[in-house]
């Protein structure tokens, strides 16, 4: 258990930098909503295993995909509809 804090650290610090050399702000949201959701699944399981409550914080987080997908779609199409002279 003890070096498993920096493996997460490095992870996460590799994928940061992996989306912003790519510019990908959707990919990260996906990957970061993932990792978030297993974080609150798996505490959940360890401290209250009867009881459910992670549900609530997936579901708020399962917003940021949905956001950054319609934000890029509607960023896309006003950068399609302009036309250059």
């Amino acid at each position: 258990m003890g070096n498993l804090p920096n493996l997460c650290d490095f992870m996460v610090a590799n994928l940061v930098y992996y989306f912003a050399k790519r510019r990908d702000g959707f990919g990260f949201s996906v990957v970061g909503s993932i990792l978030i959701a297993a974080f609150f699944g798996i505490i959940n399981y360890i401290m209250t295993p009867t009881i459910l409550w992670s549900i609530y914080p997936i579901f708020a987080v399962g917003w940021w995909p949905l956001i950054m997908y319609y934000f890029g779609r509607k960023k896309k199409k006003i950068n399609s509809s302009i036309k250059p002279n």
